[in-house]
């Protein structure tokens, strides 16, 4: 089993705004109804960790993951 820790600093709207690029328009959208910025970038970073990992152990690119 294999842990990950991520420490999550203040982020800025305009980064925010990039990393959104790694994910679907579904996921953004629930993502954006966050009112606390601190969830949305919670949210945000733990969904592009799960995607990073899925592509270093399962080489899948990231266009070709779907949540379901």
């Amino acid at each position: 089993m294999k842990i990950y820790v991520v420490k999550i600093l203040d982020i800025s709207e305009s980064e925010l705004n990039k990393l959104t690029r790694y994910i679907d328009a579904e996921k953004k959208y629930k993502i954006n109804k966050f009112i606390n910025k601190k969830d949305k970038i919670r949210s945000l970073i733990s969904e592009i960790l799960i995607r990073n990992i899925i592509f270093e152990n399962l080489k899948i690119n990231n266009r070709d993951i779907i949540f379901e």
